[in-house]
């Protein structure tokens, strides 16, 4: 139980790190051609720290959550991944955003493992209760 209450922090703060991470980047960026592709981007990412932050309050009443999250997570992993081939760095902010990208894709990686792991326990602490009922 203590790995899980460890995860459901981490992954709440991790979340929180991640979208003060692209606020500050968009902040420092500062131009007109990506800023709306920016906004848009943390807007959509606004809603995982949420997600995180009920998961860590109340499992059992939120776990509904944990396969929107996890979906969420391997989408944003597909789409890092993606942009990462994809994308031609020749400035100054080129080199940071693919910097970023590598962290937050880690970031990522962990945050997903993180779910699936909660996940699984769950699914373990819910199967003796089941056996007890059929009994």
């Amino acid at each position: 139980m203590g790995l899980n209450r460890f995860l459901k922090y981490g992954l709440f703060i991790y979340e929180c790190l991640r979208i003060l991470i692209v606020i500050i980047f968009l902040v420092v960026q500062q131009n007109g051609s990506g800023s709306i592709a920016g906004i848009s981007y943390a807007a959509s990412i606004a809603l995982f720290p949420l997600m995180a932050l009920f998961i860590c309050l109340n499992t059992e009443r939120y776990k509904v959550y944990l396969p929107l999250f996890a979906a969420g997570k391997t989408i944003a992993i597909v789409l890092g991944i993606g942009w990462l081939i994809t994308h031609q760095s020749g400035t100054m902010y080129g080199e940071l955003e693919l910097l970023l990208t590598q962290i937050v894709l880690s970031g990522d990686l962990f945050a997903l493992t993180a779910v699936l792991l909660i996940i699984k326990n769950i699914n373990n602490i819910q199967k003796p209760a089941e056996t007890l009922e059929e009994n």
